[in-house]
């Protein structure tokens, strides 16, 4: 099933490979990827997604770059002077504008590797190294375009900060990749919106290095084409008493991925993840966390909701892990579904795993229908059917959308979900 597209790919490895920007990280996540190999059905964190339709495709790994592309309707108005352009899956700083960005450097990932050539390179060795997800391996293989973001200690950054990931063209598979480091005491507001044309996939990653006391909170809007996809990875690292706080809504696609590996890594480190998707027609949304508690005092808090209509389909993987030194961990997570349509299905797994034993932790997971003395109560006042229906859906999704930090995000986060 694998056979075409891993040829393709092992073409288009070859004329990375002879790029001056190649570098020996690529190499090594090649070299780990091929002995992984591509997904099937049968890899557990893989089981429920449609891989065979996107197998069965021919893509262009190396789209052509537009020159002058029309950006500025997607760009949200609190980020007209502060937005980062991905662009067919290569950093653009011709369309990037950061000048209401104080405090905070954009280089290219070929720049960053000579400025922070030390910090790159250990980050580098030990994220491909443990790296076990294929989609993450290829994107470390194929990015040598990417961006790198540094945050200046104590720095807060006010003004939020629009991460465009822009394909333009049908058939395309790019790997558009970010690195961000916050500095200690630092601040920023990322908000991350995904445009996909149809037949592309996009498989995007974001790494995250928080020092103590910094703080970032991730939104994440998806604006899919129906045959489009979105395989986003985030991984992160936080020091004593970091925060991340992310958020991700979508209304699915053919192939939409998020997986999120976070280490707590230093005391009083915590993070909050949520995710919400109203999937329609045959749309597929796939979720999977793991949390790791690496210390005394951390937390974590994972919210994930889903609505499915039609013959749409979601699974939900969480795991939080709570090492043996962690002690006087606080950890939640819970994952809950709401079914439309006797052909929708939802597939939940929660996962705890503690080893040390002065923990407070519990994870849970519901699927259910729309309760009818609700949808009573709202046709007894008027209210037709086809309303009252889109009004509980949004009722039962708001919890996780009004933690959007940008009231436009937001609001274009309500409108892709209707």
């Amino acid at each position: 099933m694998t056979q075409q597209i891993e040829k393709d790919l092992q073409v288009f490895f070859e004329k990375e490979a002879e790029s001056s920007l190649f570098s020996p990280f690529q190499q090594k996540a090649w070299t780990q990827f091929q002995s992984m190999g591509l997904p099937t059905r049968k890899n557990p964190a893989f089981k429920y997604i449609p891989l065979k339709d996107l197998y069965s495709k021919t893509f262009d790994f190396s789209p052509p770059q537009e020159l002058h592309p029309n950006i500025s309707a997607l760009i949200y108005p609190e980020c007209q002077n502060s937005f980062v352009t991905f662009l067919n899956g290569v950093f653009s700083p011709t369309l990037s504008n950061l000048t209401e960005c104080e405090g905070l450097s954009l280089l290219s990932f070929d720049e960053a590797s000579q400025k922070y050539q030390t910090f790159l390179h250990n980050r580098m060795t030990k994220a491909v190294a443990s790296e076990e997800d294929p989609f993450a391996l290829l994107n470390y293989a194929f990015s040598k375009r990417g961006a790198f973001i540094y945050i200046s200690p104590k720095k807060e950054v006010i003004r939020p900060l629009q991460i465009l990931l822009l394909t333009t063209h049908e058939n395309s598979f790019v790997f558009p990749r970010l690195h961000l480091f916050g500095g200690k005491g630092s601040f920023i507001n990322l908000l991350l919106s995904h445009d996909g044309q149809n037949k592309s996939i996009t498989d995007a990653l974001i790494d995250i290095t928080l020092e103590e006391d910094a703080k970032i909170n991730v939104n994440l809007i998806e604006q899919n084409a129906l045959s489009s996809g979105l395989i986003f990875s985030c991984r992160a690292t936080l020091k004593e008493r970091s925060t991340l706080t992310s958020v991700a809504a979508t209304a699915g696609a053919s192939l939409s991925r998020h997986d999120y590996h976070i280490s707590l890594l230093g005391e009083g480190a915590g993070c909050d993840i949520s995710g919400a998707w109203v999937l329609k027609e045959k749309c597929q949304h796939h979720v999977r966390t793991f949390v790791h508690h690496r210390a005394e005092k951390t937390h974590s808090r994972q919210k994930f909701k889903g609505v499915l209509n039609d013959f749409s389909r979601s699974s939900f993987e969480g795991m939080i892990f709570v090492d043996s030194i962690a002690q006087k961990t606080e950890a939640y997570q819970v994952n809950n579904n709401l079914l439309l349509s006797e052909k929708a299905y939802a597939y939940t797994r929660p996962n705890l795993e503690v080893f040390a034993d002065d923990v407070k932790a519990s994870h849970g997971a519901t699927i259910g229908q729309i309760n009818g003395d609700q949808l009573f109560y709202l046709k007894a006042r008027g209210i037709d059917e086809e309303l009252a229906k889109m009004l509980l859906v949004r009722g039962f999704t708001q919890e996780v959308i009004e933690k959007i930090s940008s009231p436009s995000c937001r609001q274009r986060a309500y409108t892709s979900l209707n």
